[in-house]
């Protein structure tokens, strides 16, 4: 551990700001990235799921249409 702490110890030295900087671009940039990857991901299941209840509309009103076929007299 103390190895770690040199190291990012040294760096600070020799950086400075610029490695504060540079990790805290990284860090904003890989936050927006899963960001845009989880709202793809949401967009994607609501749109399958949207799908799925059309489905199950349209054989809901097909049992409810054969029902009142099957009941009205002819």
């Amino acid at each position: 551990m103390k190895v770690v702490y040199n190291h990012l110890e040294h760096l600070h030295k020799k950086y400075g700001l610029a490695l504060h900087s540079s990790i805290f671009m990284f860090s904003l940039l890989l936050g927006i990235g899963i960001g845009i990857v989880m709202l793809l991901v949401n967009l994607t299941e609501l749109k399958m799921k949207t799908s799925q209840m059309k489905l199950y509309e349209q054989e809901v009103m097909d049992q409810l249409v054969k029902k009142i076929e099957a009941a009205s007299p002819q």
